[in-house]
């Protein structure tokens, strides 16, 4: 946080876990800790709140923090329904304040590399795949618990609905997706994505966490296939590097695609925004994230 600008040091903090309300870096004062959000919204006199909490709370802290007048910036995915957050998009322009979902990995340099990488080559993918799963969390991870705001779609779907997207450079014309869970849990631990943008472009994924780990995006231009590991959660430090395929050729070249802090960068960009009165973007973006959340949401409730 103190690379990033327009930050203030961290004088206030509220955690809903006991064991670590009181935590502070030996080199920060902390002028209050409080014992709920409520209170840290209301009495608080910053600018901005971030909240990361369980997703079921995200639209009330979010509610409360715009109508306080303080800017927000939530975890993904920023409510539980389209229509939350089409709210919070309306109570936002009224206060005059920004409201962002932080999508953070669409902020790393090496997608952005990547895209310049087959522009200057003329090729444009046909084929995208895209998976994110991880294996079984423990039984009271707030994942599994719908009250809580668990469920695949609502921790991964927002992976599901941008990485085709930002391939295509356009949104699809139609989607499918399939939801999968095990009887123990009232949420789809999974589900597949298929997605046709037109003109023989296709997306394909799958997104959960009840199988083995996997963080890859593969693509196909006709001409090269490649293979980008690492994309939806990368290492501050370490390189992103390109696996390409090309013609009948089976060995793989490396393209390193450089390294990147993608929080950092995210944090950047939209506290820049926010600093200088431009909640147009993080708007724009909030709002096409829950209009394709609602597709998603509409599609897995037929194909349960």
């Amino acid at each position: 946080m103190k690379r990033l600008p327009n930050v203030s040091p961290i004088i206030e903090v509220c955690s809903q876990d006991l064991s670590k309300r009181f935590y502070v870096p030996h080199d920060e004062a902390l002028r209050f800790v409080f014992s709920s959000y409520e209170d840290a919204v209301t009495a608080s006199d910053a600018d901005l709140v971030y909240i990361s909490t369980h997703n079921h709370l995200h639209y009330k802290l979010a509610k409360l923090s715009l109508e306080s007048h303080k800017h927000v910036i939530c975890d993904k995915p920023c409510t539980c329904t389209a229509v939350q957050s089409f709210t919070l998009l309306d109570i936002a322009a009224a206060y005059g304040k920004g409201i962002s979902e932080a999508t953070v990995y669409l902020y790393h340099t090496q997608l952005s590399r990547l895209k310049s990488f087959f522009e200057t080559r003329n090729e444009n993918a046909i084929y995208v795949h895209a998976e994110f799963t991880i294996p079984c969390l423990s039984d009271d991870n707030f994942r599994y618990m719908k009250r809580l705001g668990g469920g695949a779609i609502l921790d991964m779907g927002v992976y599901a609905m941008t990485i085709g997207k930002l391939f295509f450079d356009a949104n699809p014309v139609a989607t499918r997706c399939f939801v999968s869970s095990h009887a123990t849990y009232d949420v789809e631990t999974s589900f597949c994505i298929i997605q046709d943008f037109a003109q023989g472009r296709l997306f394909t994924g799958m997104f959960g966490f009840d199988m083995a780990y996997s963080n890859k995006v593969e693509f196909d231009t006709g001409i090269t296939k490649g293979r980008l590991e690492r994309v939806f959660s990368s290492e501050p430090k370490s390189s992103g590097i390109l696996q390409l395929n090309t013609g009948s050729n089976v060995q793989e070249s490396p393209v390193d695609l450089g390294s990147c802090d993608a929080f950092e960068a995210y944090l950047k960009q939209i506290l820049h925004e926010f600093a200088r009165g431009d909640y147009s973007h993080s708007r724009e973006k909030l709002y096409e994230s829950a209009t394709m959340f609602q597709v998603l949401q509409s599609e897995a409730a037929r194909n349960v």
